[in-house]
């Protein structure tokens, strides 16, 4: 009772001190809710904005990181995706050939001018003539026989990377798609079960894979790329 008439009179007295710090007190109350306020559009908000153009980014991200397919008909997905050692091997073949086919051209630019010549009424000089026309015709078949080996060289390879291809199919390495055969306007494009390669031929003159009894057409070979 002595405690809480103490707390009583001291109230009584402190209470004008009290009164006169009304509208200072009152200042401070609105001011701490005015800061949370503050602080709700200053650290809230900006939070949730930030995370949403954190999640935007990060989709972005992934979406770049995201794996693009390369489509190729069957003859450049074989010059684009067959092993290394193919490719540098076709490569040099097809130099070869080139060269070959310069070197013909000289040659029988040669026997052409040379054949001409021949026919001259200088008997010393038209065995001269005759002569070198023999030797010129020695190398057209020369290089008629190395062009001939060459291209046999460059059809083995091809047919090296078609079973390289077709592995890379058989595996998942490659994929690939196409139309069933015999197509209509309204058959979609379908992609080929890689199990189906243990029995498809791929034809890279026709763009087809064949098989006994069903073909696709329009064939397309891919590779996902980073």
């Amino acid at each position: 009772m002595f405690g809480l008439a103490a707390i009583l009179a001291a109230t009584s007295i402190g209470w004008p001190y009290f009164e006169r710090q009304t509208p200072r007190i009152s200042e401070l109350l609105q001011a701490v809710v005015a800061s949370r306020v503050v602080w709700f559009f200053s650290g809230v908000i900006p939070a949730v904005v930030f995370g949403i153009r954190l999640s935007e980014f990060l989709r972005r991200r992934r979406a770049s990181k995201a794996k693009s397919i390369t489509w190729h008909p069957p003859l450049e997905a074989m010059e684009a995706f067959a092993r290394p050692f193919l490719l540098e091997r076709l490569r040099r073949i097809q130099k070869q050939i080139i060269e070959l086919e310069d070197e013909s051209r000289q040659v029988d630019a040669r026997v052409s001018e040379l054949q001409e010549a021949s026919i001259c009424e200088d008997k010393k000089l038209r065995q001269h003539y005759v002569d070198e026309l023999l030797i010129e015709i020695a190398k057209q078949k020369d290089l008629s026989n190395r062009s001939g080996r060459s291209i046999d060289e460059l059809e083995n390879c091809y047919e090296a990377m078609r079973a390289d291809i077709r592995a890379k199919l058989s595996n998942g390495h490659l994929m690939a798609k196409g139309f069933r055969s015999p197509h209509t306007p309204t058959t979609p494009e379908v992609m080929i079960p890689m199990g189906e390669w243990r029995f498809l031929i791929l034809d890279y003159d026709d763009d087809k894979a064949l098989a006994p009894n069903f073909e696709y057409i329009a064939l397309m070979i891919g590779r996902h790329e980073n």
